[in-house]
């Protein structure tokens, strides 16, 4: 029941706690999972017998496939027991290889694929499985019949403004769902940098997405003070635009990180956006609307340390101070005793 139900077209999967009670009316349809409005509720509980039934199934299937060539009922059959499988366990990379097979002998629709990938990736439990991330976009590249060299994992800059909209949009979900994201904030540097590319081969109509995926990014930042992963996005996204600027009337990052600690400077994560953003000096304006609390003030010595320090390897090495500083992570942030 749960692998037809899985079939339909759906925009999100969520998984239910607990039993079926209270969540279904045994009338209904779709008995005993919950569908409503395309967005299909599966009880915790159900799902974890239909793993325990799925899973032996699954290997004793793919032991048949290593002896001979599947038919397509096994082929079909080997699709649905898989998308159990990854509904429970979504860092079950077996499976998410056999899915990759049967892309590739046509018994799956790659396009089809791709939306069950959104499905899986609008559930809180999904939303943060690298495995995942690297599943759409070999799917992108297959769908673009562009494949990816060995070792490679990018996405492909024929795929279209539209395409990469609603890579924007999935791993908006995925942020939203599971915070601080890392692998959907990567998955969207993934799909910047096709944009980036497309727009330096003379594609005009993506510059607008270039613009809105900066605004709401720096939208995101303002509601999620404490989302680094989003800040190191949003400073790497505009280190790759191009010349002409696409992101008229948006605060570049420094002035963006600034703007938020004079309200947030007891959040170290946006003091370690200004020190990623570019360049210092114009601290001494912080002061005067910066917290007296000694977590503060410990942020603030330790983001001067870090200048000076970044200042002086950088006199020794090539003569001059530097007009911007890379942030290297959190290793780069002397530790200062208060």
């Amino acid at each position: 029941m749960l692998t037809s139900t899985l079939s339909l077209i759906r925009q999100s999967i969520e998984i239910l706690p607990g039993e079926i009670d209270g969540w279904v009316p045994q009338s209904t349809p779709t008995y005993p999972f919950l569908f409503v409005e395309r967005n299909l509720g599966v009880p915790q509980k159900v799902l974890y017998k239909a793993y325990a039934v799925a899973v032996p199934a699954y290997f004793g299937l793919r032991k048949e496939f290593r002896k001979s060539a599947p038919s397509l009922q096994q082929s079909n059959l080997l699709d649905r027991l898989t998308r159990v499988v990854l509904l429970a366990n979504s860092a079950h990379q077996t499976a998410l290889n056999s899915r990759k097979r049967l892309v590739q002998n046509q018994t799956i629709d790659p396009h089809w694929e791709l939306n069950f990938s959104a499905s899986l990736l609008s559930c809180r439990e999904c939303a943060k499985e690298s495995i995942l991330w690297h599943h759409r976009r070999w799917l992108l590249g297959v769908i673009h019949e562009v494949p990816p060299a060995a070792g490679s994992d990018t996405i492909p800059e024929t795929v279209s403004p539209d395409a990469l909209e609603a890579e924007f949009a999935c791993a908006f979900t995925a942020c939203d769902l599971y915070p601080r994201n890392y692998h959907a904030w990567a998955h969207r540097r993934y799909c910047a940098k096709a944009l980036v590319a497309s727009l330096q081969s003379e594609v005009p109509s993506n510059s607008g997405v270039l613009a809105n995926e900066y605004r709401r990014t720096l939208k995101w930042i303002e509601f999620h003070v404490s989302d680094y992963s989003a800040m190191n996005y949003a400073i790497n996204f505009e280190k790759m635009l191009p010349g002409e600027n696409p992101t008229e009337g948006c605060l570049p990052t420094k002035e963006h990180a600034t703007s938020l600690l004079r309200s947030y400077s007891d959040h170290e994560s946006l003091w370690m956006y200004l020190r990623g953003s570019g360049t210092f000096g114009d601290e001494k304006e912080l002061i005067p609307s910066m917290k007296e609390t000694s977590s503060v003030r410990q942020f603030f010595l330790r983001h001067i340390v870090w200048w000076k320090i970044s200042v002086s390897f950088s006199v020794a090495s090539t003569g001059q101070a530097p007009e911007t500083v890379k942030l290297a992570g959190r290793s780069g942030c002397p530790k200062v005793a208060t």
